[in-house]
């Protein structure tokens, strides 16, 4: 197959948008999650892949889909780093004005950053997410679509994440530096909740754009780990103390309890 023609070189005008996916053993998955960035309608952006030391095929399937779209740009960890530190390795050559993350199990539809940048230049907005599926590792609907607030304040997002990495959009001129705390799991929380004192809201799209894979034994599913990093967020970030810390992990755990087995 012939390859796709580079849209920016470093001597011109950066893209619009950097999408950055990291992955760890996602032979399974990533291919999808890839190639519907690569088919974006929408086609000024540059796309960064952080393998984090992958053992299985992923570093193969990368490497076919890069060599086919100059967009494409695989970068590869010696050692295993964490899903914070890959994403950071490519935050530090990221050129575009927007960012977007992708995980290596889920996908976008093709016009999510088109409808992304419309919606955050026609409303003004420096941070933004927009809706999703909920399927199983078959595509099988497991729940209706997660349809995200009209908007979120730093008051609602300590009581429950309704931003989804997914479909999460930020605009770094109007935000400034932005760098994921090296936590194990629930590190994008972490930095939404640096980045909300900055933007004051985050605006939510009611429209489906993406879709996100609800796998057994992720990462993100394993809820007693990831309600030990709650708790560090809670007391060592937002300075919380002992009893407010524990009203807020209580709030929290019942609106997570709704909102992962809800309908």
């Amino acid at each position: 197959m012939q390859k796709l023609p580079t849209k920016k070189t470093e001597s011109n005008p950066a893209p619009v948008f950097t999408v950055i996916t990291a992955v760890f053993n996602a032979e399974a998955f990533v291919r999808q999650a890839a190639e519907s960035v690569l088919a974006q309608r929408f086609t000024d952006f540059e796309f960064f892949v952080t393998d984090d030391a992958s053992t299985d095929k992923t570093p193969g399937i990368l490497a076919e889909l890069a060599a086919r779209d100059d967009r494409m740009r695989v970068l590869r960890n010696s050692e295993n780093r964490g899903v914070a530190a890959a994403r950071n390795r490519a935050l530090e050559l990221a050129r575009g004005r927007y960012l977007a993350f992708l995980d290596g199990d889920d996908f976008w539809y093709p016009d999510f950053l088109g409808e992304m940048l419309s919606f955050m230049e026609t409303g003004g907005f420096s941070f933004a997410c927009a809706s999703h599926e909920r399927v199983d590792e078959n595509l099988n609907p497991l729940r209706k679509p997660f349809i995200v607030p009209e908007a979120i304040t730093r008051k609602e997002l300590l009581q429950t994440c309704s931003i989804p990495l997914l479909t999460t959009v930020l605009d770094r001129k109007a935000l400034g530096p932005v760098r994921f705390p090296l936590l194990p799991v629930n590190n994008d929380y972490a930095l939404w909740l640096q980045l909300i004192r900055r933007a004051g809201t985050v605006h939510g799209n009611p429209k489906v754009l993406a879709v996100y894979r609800m796998r057994k034994g992720s990462v993100s599913s394993n809820k007693l780990r990831s309600m030990r990093y709650i708790w560090h967020i809670y007391r060592q970030q937002e300075s919380a103390g002992f009893f407010r810390a524990a009203a807020m992990m209580l709030v929290y755990t019942f609106n997570g309890f709704k909102k992962y087995y809800g309908p």
